[in-house]
């Protein structure tokens, strides 16, 4: 390539040279997956911030996106490629300054382009102005709609980056609590896929962020939606539901709605039902696992002495020797 090959004096020098061409290129529509390529090949061959900046200089980020504004999948596939190396290096201040773009960005089709802005967030996200721009409701909004696309690795992003603000709890309380949780409430009705991503969120935020954001997240009553699967008659979602609360149980304010809405109950129920019906024993599956949960549930909430003491009625109520 003719900027490596001619590379002879210092960096900044021969970005004035030759990114300028680049930049004339991709202005005039002229040869854009060429150059890109070529782009991309420099990213590759010299990954130091000093040559990300000077790129950035003579090819900023708007002329950037509007690469993106195409049918072409190799142009849209070149231009993430560029993305992603020049936004690694990027200072929370510049991509601030770009919010615009970056949402742009996350409403793109597919998943490539939200991938790349979302891990330019999640690097920047410790950063106040980044996270007073994702907390913005338009960007809040957008990312929070991610978590329900098909791609699974853009999903689990879009959810990384919100728990690194909803297990903050003066987040949670000032900015998250009343829209955002109520958007959350949404989603679950859209499909038990989506349903799960968001318990799984809701729950990590309850063990992660602390006793403060656990009282949030209850008495939103999302958590009750969660509930309620426990007396589904799918049995793959009565053991979604299993799951997310046994992860409950690593923190006391969940071992207590546990004993609150006789959870143990219900898993006693569900445990000694699979012997008349055949689905329930898709569970774990097979009853002697499901024993294995329960007992692993049981050795968890141990810790609590009333609940101790419900799970000894519970297992004597079913001549089962503690």
């Amino acid at each position: 390539m003719k900027f490596i090959e001619e590379r002879s004096t210092t960096v900044g020098k021969m970005a004035a040279v030759d990114l300028g061409q680049f930049r004339q290129q991709l202005e005039c529509s002229e040869n854009v997956p060429s150059c890109l390529e070529s782009l991309n090949a420099l990213l590759v061959a010299n990954s130091s911030a000093e040559v990300a900046s000077d790129v950035l200089s003579a090819v900023p980020l708007p002329l950037l996106f509007t690469c993106l504004q195409t049918d072409a999948p190799q142009q849209v596939q070149l231009t993430c490629a560029v993305l992603d190396k020049l936004l690694c290096h990027l200072s929370a201040s510049e991509l601030v300054k770009h919010s615009h773009y970056v949402e742009l960005g996350l409403q793109y089709p597919g998943a490539k382009v939200a991938k790349t802005c979302l891990q330019a967030l999640i690097r920047l996200s410790g950063d106040g102005a980044i996270g007073d721009m994702i907390l913005a409701p338009t960007m809040l909004h957008l990312i929070t709609q991610l978590i329900t696309i098909d791609n699974l690795q853009c999903a689990s992003l879009a959810a990384k980056l919100l728990l690194c603000f909803s297990t903050q709890p003066d987040v949670l309380e000032a900015v998250l609590k009343d829209v955002w949780l109520a958007e959350l409430g949404q989603l679950l009705t859209l499909s038990d896929t989506i349903r799960y991503r968001v318990y799984d969120l809701l729950v990590q935020t309850c063990v992660e962020g602390g006793s403060k954001c656990f009282a949030a997240i209850k008495t939103s009553c999302l958590l009750d939606s969660l509930m309620k699967d426990l007396g589904s008659n799918d049995p793959l979602v009565k053991m979604n539901c299993i799951e997310q609360l046994s992860a409950l149980t690593e923190i006391p304010e969940g071992i207590d709605f546990l004993q609150s809405n006789n959870v143990l109950e219900c898993l006693y129920k569900t445990l000694t039902g699979s012997q008349q019906d055949p689905m329930e024993a898709m569970l774990i599956p097979g009853k002697e696992v499901c024993m294995l949960q329960l007992s692993l549930m049981l050795l968890t909430l141990r810790y609590s002495q009333v609940l101790w003491h419900t799970v000894c009625a519970c297992w004597c109520r079913g001549s089962v020797a503690v």
